[in-house]
């Protein structure tokens, strides 16, 4: 019984990054080929998912959204400076003010470097000030790697609040541990010990 529970708990507590990421190389391996733009694409992308898997500081609630709007604005064929202008109208998260600044410094004709380095140091905007900076210089599509930075933080959340649920489960399962243990001693065990002794002696 006590083994038992024991694997239980700790296949409990067993980190999900393991399989994440054996999920993300099974998608990543039925993904058609796509040439060398697309592969170009997949490399730069794969360096920043790898920075967000790695927990470099949690993105701020609303960040994935204002990512996933800023890509359609570059989509339909808005000037980066413009797109930054929107989003940061339509912000409502902390990091209103650096999408302000990156409009601003992009509308005067700021390097991409200059003008996204305040993103720089902001989880989420990071990666895309990333990809902002390379897709510049290479010709990368940028609205499409940008959607896969903001699916990649949502998923990151959706994992984070996973391994939050199950550390509380465990939390709330050793108490109860504790206190079944011994009762099952006493009202199981104790009384088939006793009579067996009674039997025996």
């Amino acid at each position: 019984m006590i083994p038992a529970l024991l694997l239980a708990l700790a296949l409990m507590i067993v980190p999900v990054g393991a399989r994440n990421e054996r999920l993300h190389q099974e998608r990543s391996a039925t993904r058609p080929r796509d040439g060398p733009r697309g592969l170009a694409l997949r490399h730069l992308v794969e360096r920043v998912r790898a920075r967000v898997t790695r927990g470099r500081g949690e993105a701020a609630p609303g960040v994935a959204a204002e990512i996933d709007l800023y890509a359609e604005c570059l989509a339909s064929g808005l000037s980066p400076a413009v797109a930054a202008k929107i989003v940061g109208e339509c912000s409502t998260s902390p990091v209103r003010d650096t999408w302000h600044t990156v409009a601003a410094l992009l509308a005067i004709g700021v390097p991409p470097e200059r003008a996204w380095a305040e993103a720089q140091v902001v989880p989420g905007l990071r990666d895309v000030a990333h990809l902002a900076c390379h897709s510049h210089h290479s010709g990368v599509s940028f609205a499409r790697a940008a959607a896969e930075v903001a699916d990649d933080i949502r998923r990151a959340a959706e994992d984070r609040a996973t391994a939050t649920a199950e550390r509380a489960g465990v939390l709330i399962a050793m108490p109860l541990t504790l206190c079944f243990l011994p009762a099952f001693f006493l009202l199981g065990l104790a009384p088939v010990v006793i009579g067996v002794a009674r039997e025996i002696f």
